[in-house]
């Protein structure tokens, strides 16, 4: 998905924390990347569920991430284990 759309990261810049959504337990991995030579802030986030791993990716300019933090929590906190 990321080097379809040509955004390349700067693996060097890799972050980890581990917080819980839903109770269950989550892992993002943040790196500081480039797309159309415009700086993103990539992120990937890795939920087990069962015997399944969601992946909940999505980049964008550190502007455009901070503007849209409410609704990246919110589908974040959507996430449930059925």
């Amino acid at each position: 998905m990321l080097k379809d759309s040509k955004v390349t990261v700067d693996a060097s810049t890799m972050k980890k924390q581990s917080f819980k959504v839903n109770g269950l337990d989550a892992t993002e991995v943040i790196y500081k990347g480039k797309m159309d030579d415009e700086d993103q802030v990539v992120s990937m986030v890795f939920i087990p569920v069962k015997d399944k791993m969601l992946v909940l990716t999505y980049w964008a300019t550190a502007s455009k991430e901070k503007a849209h933090t409410d609704e990246i929590g919110k589908i974040a906190n959507s996430i449930k284990a059925l």
